[in-house]
């Protein structure tokens, strides 16, 4: 599961659908033209040599990936990570009041 289910910061996936690192885990993210973050080591050796790019692929979409629409994710990821601690707070208190 990568966890596209909500979009924080720009990001709309917690993991990578190729390597499956948490995104704010990874070295050198970047982000396609929808929003979903990849190791970039990773998409390119995905990606290859295909000059149109390929289908996401995040189960459930329909966009094409391709190396000219990719753009440095470092940023978002860094707002992303931030929010981290303030989650599981919010979650651990959601679960006390059920």
């Amino acid at each position: 599961d990568v966890g596209a289910a909500t979009q924080v910061h720009g990001v709309k996936n917690r993991k990578c659908p190729l390597s499956m690192q948490d995104v704010w885990n990874l070295n050198e993210p970047v982000m396609d033209q929808v929003g979903y973050v990849y190791e970039k080591a990773d998409l390119l050796r995905w990606l290859g040599g295909i000059r149109g790019g390929k289908l996401c692929p995040n189960a459930g979409t329909s966009h094409y990936v391709s190396k000219d629409k990719l753009k440095d994710a470092k940023h978002h990821v860094r707002l992303y990570r931030r929010t981290l601690p303030n989650q599981a707070s919010q979650a651990a208190q959601d679960i006390r009041c059920l």
